[in-house]
């Protein structure tokens, strides 16, 4: 073990038996204004499942949630999940500070007739697609090891011969055993969850909605929403023309002015538009002095890169295993296809994607990087003739200028007609044939019925499903006066005591009660 290795244990170690000053003065807070002396549900049979994280804000907000819910239920609180091999006393002491009983450890092996269980189901997997699809006892828990697997280790895709692949593997179904016992032997109300991702959050929401329990998909601050299928985020895609068409003219006409505006600030350069993860534009000025694309009469192609760990299936399956293999197939058509080939990482790009990009440049040499940089603005001007991404915000952007883009499976964009949607790779390569050589035009007012929808009504979080006030007085206004990195920091629970909302409860209680 290296010495960077060495003191990151000891941090953790450190982290997860002493609590800090800010941790310290949570806990007071928790006692004076949550605790239960009176452990009025302690003997109560009725059980609420919440996640065990260490993220500040799920935290805070679910204090409040996790008692709404224990007092319509009659319930008691109990917490499931845990991270690595050593148990985290400083969580379980914040849990408990707001009434948490135990933390459960669903990880458990319930019987040793498992372990050989695991591994002829382990040998049964012999491709990236197998691992994606695999059903155990009728959930899909596959797409979960892969996920986890991708964020845990930072990987640009799954190499089935990794040890810690099968550790996943074994440890999803030793979940999936657990959790379908415990929920035949106990009287679980509801889940709360913080991810529709990732074993640790996706097993049990799956074992839950199985056994028809309700599960709660909690953001933390400013949004709860019922989890009742998989791949949620993704449910309404389809839809979006419906929503759109029971619309009253009024809300038509508004919704179209506040799509163009919203993109026309997007456009300007403003950083964070209706996207609140984002640290820079990909709209900047145009440097016309320095032109990048090269002056030919080819095709200019533009592959818009993804970052690889981040949940790729975030919206359900695409015509490829990963963002990994999508490129690989790119890159052997750049081979193939006499165009000029150009590829673009975000500007908040992370570095294990620059690296994963760079192998793959080596590979790939007709394939030119550019700076991230870049303004898209500036691609357009200079002619690029069509953009390729897997569901990217680029799907809305480019077709405004008369860019067609060809996506690589279920998107936000998908129920319109703007953007090119192939159902299979055989026909995705028709496309990449076809249109880069094709004129495009669409009926702008779609793009603005599509973003309206979306950002309103449609996807996670939307408009109209979180509330800027359901934990903290204004969440907007405290996230940019933090920034959005400070929330997730332990100096920002004085924050959240300070900005909480005084009607908090109540706002839970009516979500709650209106689902």
């Amino acid at each position: 073990m290296n010495i960077l290795k060495l003191k990151q244990l000891i941090n953790t170690m450190k982290n997860r038996i002493f609590l800090d000053s800010y941790q310290k003065e949570y806990i007071t807070f928790n006692e004076k204004n949550i605790k239960d002396t009176n452990n009025k549900f302690i003997n109560s049979v009725n059980e609420i499942l919440i996640e065990q994280t260490i993220m500040q804000p799920f935290i805070f907000g679910l204090s409040y949630l996790s008692n709404v819910l224990a007092d319509k239920y009659e319930a008691k609180i109990l917490s499931f999940g845990n991270y690595g091999k050593m148990r985290d006393y400083s969580t379980e002491k914040i849990y408990k500070s707001f009434n948490v009983l135990n933390n459960i450890y669903d990880d458990k092996i319930l019987n040793k007739e498992i372990l050989s269980v695991i591994k002829k189901e382990f040998n049964s997997i012999k491709t990236k697609n197998d691992l994606l699809n695999y059903d155990y006892k009728g959930l899909n828990i596959g797409v979960d090891v892969y996920s986890t697997y991708l964020r845990v280790y930072d990987k640009a895709t799954v190499d089935l011969n990794d040890n810690n692949v099968k550790r996943f593997f074994a440890k999803a179904i030793i979940m999936t055993e657990f959790w379908l016992e415990y929920f035949t032997k106990h009287k679980v109300k509801a889940v709360v969850v913080s991810h529709p991702c990732y074993i640790k959050s996706n097993i049990i929401a799956k074992v839950a909605r199985l056994n028809k329990i309700i599960v709660y998909l909690f953001d933390g601050l400013y949004s709860l929403e019922i989890e009742n299928v998989d791949f949620y985020q993704s449910k309404n895609f389809h839809d979006y023309l419906k929503i759109w068409n029971n619309l009253d003219e009024e809300e038509k006409i508004t919704g179209i002015n506040w799509a163009k505006n919203q993109l026309n600030r997007r456009f300007s350069g403003e950083v964070g538009v209706d996207m609140d993860y984002s640290k820079k534009s990909s709209f900047g000025k145009i440097n016309y002095n320095d032109r990048v694309l090269k002056q030919t009469s080819k095709p200019k192609i533009l592959i818009c890169s993804h970052m690889f760990s981040d949940d790729p299936f975030c919206y359900g399956y695409f015509l490829f295993p990963d963002f990994y293999e999508w490129l690989e197939y790119l890159g052997k058509k750049s081979k193939e296809l006499d165009y000029d080939w150009y590829i673009k990482m975000h500007p908040d790009y992370l570095k294990q994607t620059k690296l994963e990009i760079d192998k793959f440049l080596k590979k790939y040499p007709n394939i030119k990087m550019l700076n991230p940089n870049v303004s898209h603005l500036q691609l357009i001007h200079e002619g690029i003739n069509c953009v390729l991404t897997v569901y990217g915000t680029v799907g809305c952007e480019y077709p405004l200028f008369n860019v067609p883009v060809i996506n690589a499976g279920n998107n936000p964009h998908i129920a319109f007609s703007f953007n090119y949607n192939p159902k299979t790779i055989s026909e995705y390569e028709e496309y990449l044939e076809k249109i880069p050589k094709s004129k495009f035009v669409c009926d702008k007012n779609e793009i603005y019925k599509f973003y309206y929808v979306h950002h309103m009504y449609g996807k996670f979080c939307s408009i109209k499903n979180t509330k800027d006030d359901l934990v903290i007085k204004s969440y907007t206004k405290l996230k940019n006066d933090l920034g959005h990195a400070n929330l997730y920091k332990n100096s920002a629970y004085l924050q959240f005591i300070k900005h909480v909302s005084n009607h908090v409860k109540e706002n839970f209680k009516t979500i709650i009660e209106n689902n």
